[in-house]
Protein backbone atom coordinates (compact mmCIF):
# COMPACT_ATOMS: atom_id res chain seq x y z
CA UNK A 1 0.00 0.00 0.00
CA UNK A 2 1.67 3.07 -0.86
CA UNK A 3 -0.60 5.89 0.55
CA UNK A 4 0.37 9.34 -2.16
CA UNK A 5 -0.13 12.83 0.24
CA UNK A 6 -1.99 15.69 -1.80
CA UNK A 7 -2.56 19.15 -0.28
CA UNK A 8 -5.53 20.20 -0.79
CA UNK A 9 -6.62 24.15 -1.14
CA UNK A 10 -5.44 26.74 -3.60
CA UNK A 11 -2.38 29.12 -2.04
CA UNK A 12 -3.14 32.67 -1.68
CA UNK A 13 0.33 33.44 -0.60
CA UNK A 14 2.70 34.65 2.28
CA UNK A 15 1.24 37.53 4.48
CA UNK A 16 3.09 39.29 7.23
CA UNK A 17 1.48 39.74 10.06
CA UNK A 18 2.64 42.47 12.42
CA UNK A 19 2.74 40.71 15.55
CA UNK A 20 2.65 37.44 14.69
CA UNK A 21 5.54 36.97 11.69
CA UNK A 22 4.97 35.59 8.32
CA UNK A 23 1.93 33.11 7.40
CA UNK A 24 0.99 31.23 4.47
CA UNK A 25 -3.01 31.74 3.46
CA UNK A 26 -4.72 28.89 2.15
CA UNK A 27 -8.74 28.74 0.94
CA UNK A 28 -10.05 25.46 1.40
CA UNK A 29 -13.60 25.74 0.05
CA UNK A 30 -15.27 28.83 1.83
CA UNK A 31 -13.11 29.02 4.64
CA UNK A 32 -9.80 30.95 4.30
CA UNK A 33 -6.20 29.30 6.78
CA UNK A 34 -3.58 30.92 7.83
CA UNK A 35 -0.77 28.70 8.75
CA UNK A 36 2.48 29.44 10.89
CA UNK A 37 5.45 28.77 8.66
CA UNK A 38 6.63 25.41 9.42
CA UNK A 39 3.18 24.06 8.55
CA UNK A 40 2.81 25.96 5.62
CA UNK A 41 6.31 25.01 4.04
CA UNK A 42 4.89 21.69 4.72
CA UNK A 43 2.21 22.10 2.84
CA UNK A 44 4.08 23.95 0.12
CA UNK A 45 6.42 20.38 0.05
CA UNK A 46 3.10 18.07 -0.65
CA UNK A 47 2.86 19.95 -4.35
CA UNK A 48 6.07 18.22 -5.17
CA UNK A 49 9.18 19.39 -6.57
CA UNK A 50 9.72 19.73 -10.06
CA UNK A 51 12.95 18.29 -10.69
CA UNK A 52 11.28 15.41 -8.93
CA UNK A 53 8.42 14.74 -10.69
CA UNK A 54 9.68 11.82 -13.09
CA UNK A 55 11.46 10.06 -10.52
CA UNK A 56 9.49 10.51 -7.30
CA UNK A 57 6.23 8.61 -5.10
CA UNK A 58 4.50 11.33 -3.55
CA UNK A 59 4.87 9.31 -0.02
CA UNK A 60 4.92 11.42 3.70
CA UNK A 61 8.68 9.95 3.90
CA UNK A 62 9.50 11.64 -0.17
CA UNK A 63 8.06 14.94 0.86
CA UNK A 64 9.55 15.48 4.33
CA UNK A 65 10.94 13.95 7.37
CA UNK A 66 9.15 16.16 9.06
CA UNK A 67 7.06 14.78 12.40
CA UNK A 68 3.75 13.31 12.73
CA UNK A 69 2.53 15.98 14.97
CA UNK A 70 3.17 18.49 12.04
CA UNK A 71 1.40 16.50 10.02
CA UNK A 72 -1.70 16.67 11.92
CA UNK A 73 -1.43 20.22 11.62
CA UNK A 74 -2.62 19.69 8.04
CA UNK A 75 -4.12 16.20 8.20
CA UNK A 76 -6.70 17.25 10.83
CA UNK A 77 -8.38 19.97 9.19
CA UNK A 78 -7.91 18.49 5.84
CA UNK A 79 -5.53 20.75 4.09
CA UNK A 80 -3.66 17.48 3.56
CA UNK A 81 -5.21 14.27 2.38
CA UNK A 82 -3.70 10.88 2.15
CA UNK A 83 -4.80 8.20 -0.27
CA UNK A 84 -3.37 4.80 -2.43
CA UNK A 85 -4.73 5.16 -5.89
CA UNK A 86 -4.67 0.95 -6.20
CA UNK A 87 -6.92 0.82 -3.06
CA UNK A 88 -10.86 1.19 -2.85
CA UNK A 89 -9.96 4.56 -0.57
CA UNK A 90 -9.30 5.99 -3.91
CA UNK A 91 -12.88 6.23 -4.64
CA UNK A 92 -13.37 7.92 -0.91
CA UNK A 93 -10.70 10.30 -1.95
CA UNK A 94 -12.00 11.55 -5.29
CA UNK A 95 -15.54 11.67 -3.76
CA UNK A 96 -14.64 14.20 -0.95
CA UNK A 97 -12.37 16.39 -3.27
CA UNK A 98 -12.49 18.31 -6.57
CA UNK A 99 -9.48 19.15 -8.91
CA UNK A 100 -9.67 22.79 -10.33
CA UNK A 101 -7.45 24.14 -13.44
CA UNK A 102 -5.12 26.85 -13.35
CA UNK A 103 -4.65 27.66 -16.38
CA UNK A 104 -5.76 26.92 -19.87
CA UNK A 105 -4.11 24.30 -21.79
CA UNK A 106 -2.10 24.65 -25.14
CA UNK A 107 -3.43 21.29 -26.75
CA UNK A 108 -1.80 18.65 -28.81
CA UNK A 109 0.38 19.15 -31.67
CA UNK A 110 0.92 17.48 -34.90
CA UNK A 111 3.82 15.28 -33.99
CA UNK A 112 2.15 13.72 -30.99
CA UNK A 113 -1.47 14.22 -31.48
CA UNK A 114 -2.25 11.85 -28.93
CA UNK A 115 -0.88 14.02 -26.40
CA UNK A 116 -1.78 17.26 -24.88
CA UNK A 117 0.06 20.11 -23.09
CA UNK A 118 -0.42 22.81 -20.63
CA UNK A 119 2.08 24.93 -18.83
CA UNK A 120 4.15 27.71 -19.90
CA UNK A 121 7.74 26.71 -21.20
CA UNK A 122 9.70 28.95 -18.57
CA UNK A 123 7.96 27.35 -15.71
CA UNK A 124 7.39 23.82 -17.37
CA UNK A 125 5.40 22.22 -19.80
CA UNK A 126 2.93 18.78 -18.56
CA UNK A 127 1.73 16.36 -21.51
CA UNK A 128 -1.20 14.19 -20.69
CA UNK A 129 -3.01 12.05 -22.04
CA UNK A 130 -6.42 12.67 -23.87
CA UNK A 131 -8.47 11.25 -20.74
CA UNK A 132 -6.27 12.68 -18.25
CA UNK A 133 -6.51 16.15 -20.68
CA UNK A 134 -10.20 16.38 -20.27
CA UNK A 135 -10.65 15.08 -16.42
CA UNK A 136 -7.94 18.01 -15.67
CA UNK A 137 -10.25 20.35 -17.95
CA UNK A 138 -14.10 19.61 -16.86
CA UNK A 139 -14.07 17.57 -14.19
CA UNK A 140 -14.28 20.83 -11.50
CA UNK A 141 -17.58 21.19 -13.56
CA UNK A 142 -18.90 18.02 -11.23
CA UNK A 143 -19.49 18.09 -7.89
CA UNK A 144 -16.46 16.01 -7.30
CA UNK A 145 -13.42 14.24 -8.77
CA UNK A 146 -15.39 11.18 -8.72
CA UNK A 147 -18.25 12.61 -10.44
CA UNK A 148 -15.87 13.91 -13.26
CA UNK A 149 -14.24 10.63 -13.94
CA UNK A 150 -18.16 9.04 -14.44
CA UNK A 151 -19.15 12.27 -16.53
CA UNK A 152 -15.94 11.45 -18.96
CA UNK A 153 -16.48 7.65 -18.75
CA UNK A 154 -20.46 8.56 -19.28
CA UNK A 155 -19.57 10.29 -22.69
CA UNK A 156 -16.88 7.93 -23.63
CA UNK A 157 -19.57 5.56 -23.66
CA UNK A 158 -21.46 7.79 -25.90
CA UNK A 159 -18.87 8.17 -28.18
CA UNK A 160 -18.76 4.69 -28.63
CA UNK A 161 -15.50 4.07 -26.69
CA UNK A 162 -15.05 2.19 -23.58
CA UNK A 163 -12.91 3.70 -20.27
CA UNK A 164 -13.01 2.14 -16.89
CA UNK A 165 -13.40 5.64 -14.47
CA UNK A 166 -11.41 3.37 -11.54
CA UNK A 167 -8.25 3.35 -13.85
CA UNK A 168 -8.69 6.88 -14.66
CA UNK A 169 -8.72 8.06 -11.45
CA UNK A 170 -5.55 5.85 -10.31
CA UNK A 171 -3.84 7.19 -13.26
CA UNK A 172 -4.77 10.71 -12.62
CA UNK A 173 -3.95 10.21 -8.48
CA UNK A 174 -0.38 9.59 -9.53
CA UNK A 175 0.22 12.55 -12.03
CA UNK A 176 -1.54 15.01 -9.66
CA UNK A 177 2.06 16.17 -8.20
CA UNK A 178 2.76 17.08 -12.21
CA UNK A 179 -0.46 19.40 -12.13
CA UNK A 180 0.38 20.80 -8.94
CA UNK A 181 3.91 21.56 -9.02
CA UNK A 182 3.76 23.33 -12.27
CA UNK A 183 0.46 25.58 -10.87
CA UNK A 184 -1.49 23.69 -13.54
CA UNK A 185 -4.50 22.86 -10.99
CA UNK A 186 -5.16 22.01 -7.48
CA UNK A 187 -7.61 20.04 -4.92
CA UNK A 188 -10.39 21.40 -3.30
CA UNK A 189 -13.08 19.58 -1.48
CA UNK A 190 -16.06 18.10 -2.88
CA UNK A 191 -18.94 20.73 -3.15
Amino acid sequence: MTRLVFPVGQFGGAIRRPSEGIGFSIRRGDAVVTLEPDPGNLWLAAHGRPGELDTTVWTRDAVSDAPAALWSTLTGPGLIAEADPDEPEAVDFARAHRLLPRMHGLGNRAEHPDRFMAGYASDGMATFSWHQWRLWRESHLEPSLWDGCERLVENERGAGREVDARALLADTMRNLHIMFALNLAYLDVAR
